[in-house]
Parts: C-alpha cells; structure tokens; sequence
C-alpha cells in the first residue's frame, strides 16, 4: 500500500522534539522512529520512506552499554560505514537485491557532495544465499528451537551456527577451503555436509592422538601370565602411527594389567576371523600378541561372551594375519575414564505432504525432526584422557574423531562428555562403530530424504 504516513510532512520543529524525545529513551521516544523521504510511489518497496532510526533501551551494547538509546537500522548503516571504512566493493547476498537501489540513494544523499570520502561509491556484487540440506539458517527459526527448550542455546553444537559447529570440532582451515570453492555465483545452491566435514577431517586427520576407548558392553580379557602386582606399569607409546608426520615425537603413557577391556564386539569378530584360520592369537595393539587360553560363555546365552582367559607372549612377534584389538587397562585403581560419547542428529528433516493450494499435488517441506536429535553411549576411555581439556580433539580408534566438550575431573558421577565430529563419509569409519553407533541417518554424509 502506498500510503504517506500522516507524519510524513511534520514541521521540523516537531520532528527535533521527536528526535530529543528519542534521544533520552523516554516513553514518547521509544514509540518514535526517523524514516527517511524517498519515493512513496516507487514500484520497490524498500524506497517508500525506509526506516532509519529506532529505539533500544532494552538491550546492552557490547561496547558502549546503555549510552546511547537510538541505533541506526542495518539498510541505512550500510553504506555510511562501508564508504567510511574504505570499501570499495560491498558483496551482498542477492535477498538484498531490491536493497541495492536503496543503497545507492542513502549513499548520494550523505555523501555525493561529500569530498572527505573522495565520492566513491562502493562497487556491489551480488551472490546467492548458501543452503545446506536438512538445515534451517533463519536465525528468528533457530530462536525459536532456543525458547521451547530443543537446543540449549546459540552454542548448541546441533546448530548451524559459528559457535556449533565450532563447539562440534569444526576447523577454521575447513571452513576456509570450503568457502574458497564456492566461488561467486548467483544461482541459488544447497550444499550437502558431507563436503564441509570431510574437508575437517582432512584438516584433523594428520594431527590428532590416537586413543582407546570401549563400550560398557565390553569383555574382560584375563592374562594370567602378567602379573597382579603390575597395576602401576605402563609403557611410552607414540600418539599416532609414524606417517603421521605432524605428530612425530608425540607419545602418551599406556597403562597395562592383567585385567583388561575390549569390545565385545569386537572380540566376537576376532573369533570368528580366528575359527576360520584354526587360530587362537590376537593382537593387541601397542601392546602385544596374547594366546587365548579359554573363552567364558554365559551359562544361559551360550552365544555370549563373559571373559577370556589368555596367555600375553611378550616374545612372540608374528602379527601377519591375526585380528587386531583395542582395548583398556583395568588396574584396579580406578584408573579407567568414564565417559559418554554424543552423536548428533539434524534437527530438521524432509517430509513429503500434500501441497496448501493443491492437496492432490504432492511436495518435499523442511519439518522439525520431532525424534531425538542427541544420542549418548556410554563408555570407558584408557587413563591418558584425564589430561585433555575442553575443546582438545583426538580419535579414538576404530571410531573416528571427537572433541572434548566436558573433561574427566576424577568423578565417577561426572564422566568425560566427547562430541563426535562427522567424517563426510557414508560408512563409518569400523565395523565396531556401524555396531554401536546410535544415529544412524548418516549426520555429516549425504542428506537422504
């Protein structure tokens, strides 16, 4: 509707009186704005007295605080701060398309007769909005998620935000490569995940620790050969295989024991392997080859394994051909990280429904994914863990990487808490980690619908 405001041909005196009002905060002021005199009668809407100045006594400037009351609105900054600050090329997403002429007449307006700015005219360029699959951007959508309880708050490393995605172990050098492929194009794209975090994982790869960690669905291996009095010994390992070279030099202490830990389904693996070859030794890694001695079924599930007895071979050096296990010392000393590893879901999934303006015509919409979105699974880490802190990343074999978004502090009740960071890959990165994974929709490979 283009309809003058009654104001819109205000005495100037009233019009200072308003602006004075503003200026304190008062009650007349904060239902006061300054719209500029455009053209009522353009075709763009965003020329018919645009907006300029409003009033804010609510909120805090992360400056100044509560100085100033009037703030200038986003469309008429833009061009004053751009021409200020030098810019000489202003790249708008192209949501801002019927903006641009709007820019162009503020910026004639304040500055055309203007020498201080040498009257340059910032150049625009336009490029499209980037989407990504399964994901909602609009920040009023997201706000909504924060105020109903869905994601905790801006952090929530379930949301595309900077900070969660940064919080989920996002690298900036990710970020910064996948920008540098997108080039400047105007033609509308939504982006798959899979690209951005595989682009992180090529980031992390070279330069994270390796380490173990089980399940408590997990098997007691007894070797009976290492001592019971060994429950301090530990041996110096590297980090991280010799390829990587970004790690060389870096070494962790790994406790050993008689008692030890592995994934039970691991172990079923193992022996199966190991029945097809008429073979009973197993390598366990950074350690040694063990020999098992007997393997300890459930009397009443005679498919289940309670614990093995084995016997360690500290001499033995044959590994070709014998699965490989990973695994955790339990020395009794309460030495073992109890910790919960996170997957997350997309908060937002497609649903095929029947069309608002025609119900026999079927369409794909973007709906809230109304089942869990964060899954939890329980689990003990090796005793090196309790040196990491919040944020530091590492990759726990067989199971790929994680960032630390609670440490262990030597609670029991308050285990280590470890986000696991998407791969880009449909597959996970083991067997062991297809089984026991909980999020099973592919979060960080493609978006299937």
């Amino acid at each position: 509707e283009r309809k003058e405001s009654k104001y819109r041909n205000q005495s100037v005196d009233e019009n200072l009186k308003l602006w004075n009002e503003m200026i304190s905060g008062s009650e007349e002021g904060q239902k006061t704005c300054v719209r500029i005199k455009l053209d009522m009668s353009s075709d763009n809407g965003t020329l018919r007295d645009p907006t300029i100045y409003r009033v804010n006594v609510t909120d805090s400037h992360h400056q100044t605080g509560k100085k100033f009351k009037v703030y200038p609105t986003y469309d008429f900054a833009c061009p004053i701060v751009d021409t200020v600050e030098g810019v000489t090329h202003a790249c708008r997403s192209k949501e801002y398309n019927e903006r641009d002429e709007q820019y162009k007449l503020i910026w004639d307006l304040i500055f055309k007769d203007e020498a201080t700015y040498n009257n340059k005219l910032p150049n625009i360029f336009q490029f499209s909005r980037l989407e990504f699959v399964r994901t909602v951007l609009s920040k009023r959508k997201l706000a909504k998620l924060i105020e109903r309880g869905v994601v905790d708050n801006w952090s929530d490393p379930r949301l595309p935000t900077i900070q969660g995605i940064m919080r989920r172990g996002m690298q900036l050098g990710a970020l910064d490569r996948f920008v540098m492929d997108q080039a400047m194009s105007t033609a509308n794209t939504e982006q798959e995940w899979d690209k951005i975090w595989s682009y992180n994982n090529d980031v992390l790869d070279p330069k994270v620790g390796r380490y173990f960690v089980v399940s408590e669905d997990s098997v007691v291996i007894n070797l009976k050969n290492v001592s019971k009095d060994n429950g301090l010994a530990s041996r110096v390992v590297p980090l991280a295989p010799p390829k990587y070279t970004q790690l060389k030099g870096k070494t962790k202490v790994l406790e050993i024991s008689n008692k030890i830990m592995v994934e039970r389904f691991s172990i079923n693996l193992a022996i199966e392997k190991n029945k097809k070859k008429n073979e009973t030794r197993m390598i366990l890694m950074n350690w040694g080859i063990m020999n098992v001695d007997k393997i300890n079924y459930d009397q009443n599930d005679k498919s289940k394994v309670i614990s093995i007895d084995a016997t360690f071979e500290a001499d033995n050096k044959n590994f070709k051909g014998k699965p490989t296990l990973t695994w955790v010392a339990d020395n009794g000393l309460n030495n073992l990280v109890p910790l919960k590893l996170v997957e997350l879901d997309y908060l937002f999934n497609y649903v095929t429904k029947p069309k608002e303006d025609d119900e026999k015509k079927m369409e794909i919409v973007l709906e809230e994914n109304k089942a869990e979105t964060w899954f939890e699974t329980n689990g003990f880490g090796e005793s090196s863990l309790r040196l990491l802190s919040r944020g530091d990343i590492i990759q726990f074999v067989k199971f790929g990487c994680f960032v630390v978004d609670k440490p262990y502090l030597g609670r029991k009740s308050e285990p280590a808490v470890l986000i696991y960071i998407p791969d880009g890959k449909e597959k996970k990165m083991s067997k062991e980690w297809e089984y026991l994974s909980k999020c099973k929709s592919g979060t960080g490979s493609k978006g299937k619908m």
